[in-house]
């Protein structure tokens, strides 16, 4: 686990909350089983992009409000490696989704 994740996840589950939706009702709504929502939530997964615009979705939020936290603690040059890690590692589609976040969060 690093720290991106489970900030992601700890985020995660205040969204769900917030929207006084449980585990189980999100996963349903976003297709995706409660063991692996959890897993999210604890940091223990890695959701794709493609998995992340379900929650979204589901939450009837924007990707952009998924990631929206100052509660991510890496440093600079820790989300620089995971970025360039996780860019290594994507298939085309996981990379042309990657660009549209990107182009959609920078503007």
């Amino acid at each position: 686990m690093n720290d991106f994740q489970n900030a992601f996840g700890d985020h995660l589950k205040k969204l769900r909350k917030s929207k006084q939706m449980t585990q189980e009702q999100l996963a349903e709504r976003s297709e995706l089983s409660v063991q692996y929502l959890g897993d999210v939530e604890r940091g223990k997964a890695n959701p794709t992009l493609a998995i992340v615009e379900k929650i979204s979705n589901a939450l009837n939020l924007s990707v952009h409000d998924l990631f929206d936290t100052s509660e991510f603690q890496a440093s600079t040059e820790e989300l620089r490696e995971a970025l360039q890690d996780y860019v290594s590692r994507a298939d085309a589609e996981s990379l042309r989704q990657l660009h549209g976040v990107l182009r959609a969060i920078s503007r």
